[in-house]
């Protein structure tokens, strides 16, 4: 029982000891000694570390160039 299992079975045996939150539907109260949360997906989705810059220069750049794109409709 103490060998990593695969998902699902991981999320399974978390949430019948009680100690997986979120997902598993534990919220309240969170142990953060014994509770775990569910990230592997999320984490998988990461590609690179970016700095709070680069993320608000590419999120307003982004804007900039939908705004433009719904401008052109408009006129």
């Amino acid at each position: 029982a103490g060998d990593i299992q695969p998902f699902p079975q991981q999320a399974i045996l978390s949430t019948q000891a009680d100690v997986l939150g979120g997902i598993g539907g534990k919220l309240d109260p969170l142990d953060p000694n014994r509770d775990c949360l569910a990230m592997g997906q999320g984490a998988g989705a990461i590609h690179e570390i970016l700095s709070c810059a680069e993320i608000i220069d590419r999120v307003m750049a982004e804007a900039s160039a939908r705004i433009g794109a719904m401008a052109k409709l408009v006129a």
